[in-house]
């Protein structure tokens, strides 16, 4: 059984009604299209090309809709545009990118990687042009015409965040086999600040986000082939997060193996999960050949990155993730776990910087306000889980909550926490649908717990 499309659901649309909402947004794609068009002629086409791009894409793997892949389309891509000229006014030398040393996650790397030529006074990283990126290979494979201007690809990754909401909401139903909750985590995720933040902007963190929901639900499905070209690309993109996916793998074909009598059935998820890893190594070999060359066996820090700790102390000594994890590793391991998934926080110090407004960090406080209610219900959900028998999403807490850990020690960039978004959305919305008096109340001190840690860490400004 499938879920409604979900914009189709909210307006409760008639045939006729339908109709008039495309005629809406094919106007609202035409005015768009004329806009980008006018500022750079050819990232008119690119806009264009993303556009089929989403379109087709969504047919070929959701459904034949057109309402939601368009609408969504359109949201991101007006995000995208509001973005680039917010950065563009505040900060002009960036040329509509975000500065790294003030923002964080300096998108104007990745420009400089893949666009064909960049202005003299372009800021760059030193030697950029030494090295390559998985990412820059993408948006290179990806795009067939020249990129002379940011437009020209900015748009790349609001292909990729379409399909967050959409993949999100197909797991959702998938593991709890409920609308009400597919339908709650489908408009938490698409309207997340913090997914927001790394998403419209030319960063690889968006993508790995719906490769990774996407790669699950279609394992889940039985629909192996498009689960292995997700799942490949996911660890072409980032090596990491590709065997973070397969560990989520690694527990559904376990609980699958378990659950069916069927040897068919066993067999074939087997062989999918065989087929997946195959192709995801095969698909990244080049790349991963490149990283053990260029930096030895090092090049993934798999237990505890030490050296990128270095580099954190040495910007933020009294940091609070700093602190944490200079501890013993029984206080490391829980309280970085309670960190990564809190974070971040509300800080308004780095909010206007030279005297301009820097709208990610005002994004971040946005998220750290919500997730006080957010928390309230992931711990509602837990218990629930806990006190009753529902193997699949309790399954998926358990594989949610091993991830923020790994990403707590082999990470440490807190933004890697959103490709695991998705499963934290799902779960919220399970709380908040399905919970019990008692996880109410815990969920009532969890949250304000988090309330009383996001006014210490803005109170004494660690």
């Amino acid at each position: 059984m499938s879920i409604p499309n979900t914009l189709s659901r909210l307006f409760r649309l008639k045939q006729s009604s339908r109709w008039i909402a495309l005629s809406i947004l094919l106007l609202g794609l035409v005015v768009q299209t004329g806009f980008i068009t006018a500022v750079h002629f050819s990232a008119g086409f690119a806009y264009l090309y993303f556009f089929v791009l989403t379109v087709g894409f969504y047919r070929a793997t959701v459904g034949r809709n057109w309402l939601e892949p368009i609408a969504l389309y359109l949201l991101y891509s007006s995000l995208i545009i509001a973005a680039y000229y917010v950065n563009y006014w505040t900060f002009p030398g960036f040329y509509g990118f975000t500065p790294g040393e003030i923002a964080g996650t300096d998108d104007s790397y990745f420009y400089s990687l893949v666009a064909s030529s960049i202005p003299q006074d372009f800021p760059v990283r030193p030697g950029y042009y030494l090295s390559n990126h998985p990412y820059e290979f993408l948006m290179e494979w990806v795009s067939p015409h020249s990129i002379t201007h940011p437009f020209d690809i900015l748009f790349f990754n609001a292909v990729g965040a379409v399909f967050i909401p959409v993949y999100t909401r197909m797991l959702a139903y998938e593991i709890t086999k409920d609308r009400r909750i597919a339908q709650l985590a489908f408009w938490l995720i698409a309207l997340c600040p913090f997914m927001l933040n790394y998403t419209i902007i030319l960063v690889r963190d968006g993508w790995t986000a719906a490769l990774f929901a996407g790669s699950i639900v279609f394992y889940m499905r039985r629909q192996f082939g498009r689960a292995a070209v997700l799942g490949s690309i996911l660890f072409f993109l980032r090596i990491a997060s590709g065997l973070q996916l397969l560990l989520v793998i690694g527990l559904l074909t376990l609980y699958y193996f378990s659950r069916f009598d069927s040897v068919r059935v066993q067999t074939a998820y087997i062989f999918g999960t065989a087929t997946a890893s195959i192709a995801a190594v095969v698909i990244s070999y080049p790349y991963l050949e490149y990283l053990i060359v260029k930096y030895g066996g090092g090049f993934i820090g798999l237990l505890f990155r030490e050296n990128f700790l270095d580099v954190l102390q040495g910007m933020q000594p009294s940091s609070f993730f700093v602190i944490i994890n200079q501890q013993p590793i029984y206080l490391r391991l829980p309280l970085a776990f309670l960190f990564f998934i809190s974070f971040p926080f509300f800080v308004t110090e780095n909010m206007f910087v030279q005297g301009e407004f820097v709208w990610r960090v005002a994004l971040k406080c946005v998220y750290a306000l919500l997730f006080i209610v957010y928390f309230k219900w992931l711990v509602q959900g837990a218990i629930r889980l806990l006190q009753k028998e529902y193997l699949l999403p309790r399954m998926m807490f358990f594989a949610f909550s091993v991830l923020i850990l790994l990403l707590s020690q082999a990470s440490m960039q807190l933004r890697h926490k959103v490709m695991v978004m998705p499963l934290f959305y799902i779960l919220v919305a399970y709380g908040y649908h399905r919970s019990t008096r008692f996880g109410r109340q815990l969920g009532l001190i969890g949250g304000f717990a988090v309330a009383v840690l996001n006014i210490a860490k803005f109170l004494l400004g660690i």
